[in-house]
């Protein structure tokens, strides 16, 4: 999940290419989803817990 600052602009092959010259093409993402606003705490981190749910909501197990 991507979440970009006000009036800046990326594609998906954009952010898959930067990660992929940062991190290397195996730690790099295959998809890329963009979301207006990440689940935020009221100390303004990210709720990692809360984004991981929005995948697993359909499973029948969370691995």
């Amino acid at each position: 999940m991507v979440e970009l600052k006000p009036g800046r602009s990326a594609t998906a092959e954009e952010v898959k290419q930067r990660c992929r010259d940062a991190f290397g093409p195996v730690r790099a993402p295959k998809d890329v989803l963009f979301v207006d606003q990440l689940p935020r705490s009221v100390n303004g981190k990210v709720l990692k817990k809360d984004v991981r749910a929005q995948f697993w909501a359909d499973q029948t197990r969370a691995i």
